[in-house]
């Protein structure tokens, strides 16, 4: 990916989608299947393209106005997905939940077990 200036990922069925973060981390352009989990991590992000599942015409279009201008990379998909994916991001995530379930608000520093 490091010598790319973009991906194709066109899945048929369910697609987790961790190669599309990977690729808009690096300020890819994203061309893909509009299936799974690719829709959550690509939708709305600058550079990256969907495309309802074989759409090979709309495709093969947009991928054609890309090359003729030049394989533009977008600049703001990196700082996107550092902005939902960072580790810091999922772990704080992963605290208010716990907090959540736990029945504490999200000020609280401890947790006090209750057994």
């Amino acid at each position: 990916m490091d010598a790319a200036a973009g991906l194709i990922h066109v899945p048929t069925e369910e697609a987790f989608g961790l190669v599309v973060a990977e690729a808009l981390a690096r300020n890819l352009k994203f061309f893909g299947s509009a299936t799974g989990g690719v829709v959550d991590i690509a939708t709305g992000v600058d550079g990256a393209e969907l495309f309802a599942p074989q759409d090979w015409t709309g495709l093969e279009t947009d991928i054609a106005h890309w090359l003729a201008a030049g394989c533009p990379r977008p600049v703001a998909a990196a700082n996107t997905m550092r902005g939902l994916y960072h580790p810091r991001v999922i772990a704080q995530r992963h605290l208010e939940i716990y907090r959540e379930v736990l029945g504490t608000s999200s000020q609280q520093q401890s947790i006090k077990p209750s057994f």
